[in-house]
């Protein structure tokens, strides 16, 4: 069925959980790598040592490491929509929790909370891309999927760096704060359970 003989309700739906799962490896390729050109603000403001700085980073990285292999558990037994809106629900609640933090060990427990919610986001916004496009252009979702990936990481560091000198190392996590909740209504409203 051609775009052009679906109803246009269909076609704005298809479109926009597409958007957002390229929006979802987006932003959760961005959050790695942000805190990067922030590090000294971070640093100061919570009196970290250097080892203890380390663990912004390496904190994310494992969680999201350890969860992501029971995505398709997950996904299975309790629905790939209801795990991808709880993963987009604790991820935002990490990402507010990262500016309340006052202690090293808060930050990176709410770091850890932000890495295992990204670990079923970036499979499960494969997943959504998967079935919403067709089988034809299957083939040219995983180059999209890594630049997109790679584009996130690769501007985290200079949007970061950005915005803690001249807004405050805490805006840092407030920027992913309406993309997740945008994200969150569109596969809410969009997404069939399956």
């Amino acid at each position: 069925m051609s775009a052009d003989t679906r109803p246009r309700a269909v076609v704005w739906r298809h479109r926009a959980l597409i958007m957002a799962g390229v929006l979802a490896t987006y932003m959760q390729a961005f959050n790695i790598s942000v805190p990067n050109a922030a590090v000294l603000h971070v640093q100061g403001g919570l009196s970290m040592t250097d080892d203890e700085i380390g663990w912004v980073f390496s904190s994310y990285i494992a969680a999201g490491a350890l969860v992501m292999p029971m995505t398709h558990w997950l996904a299975g037994r309790f629905g790939r929509k209801r795990i991808f809106l709880l993963s987009l629900a604790l991820f935002a609640v990490a990402l507010v929790l990262d500016t309340w933090a006052t202690t090293p060990l808060s930050f990176v427990g709410a770091r850890i909370i932000q890495g295992a919610a990204s670990g079923t986001l970036a499979p499960l916004s494969m997943a959504i891309l998967l079935d919403e496009l067709p089988p034809l252009r299957h083939g040219h979702i995983g180059p999209t999927w890594s630049v997109t990936a790679m584009l996130g990481i690769v501007s985290g560091p200079a949007v970061g760096g950005w915005l803690s000198e001249f807004h405050g190392w805490h805006s840092i996590f407030y920027l992913s704060l309406p993309i997740a909740i945008g994200i969150f209504l569109v596969v809410a409203l969009c997404l069939h359970e399956k």
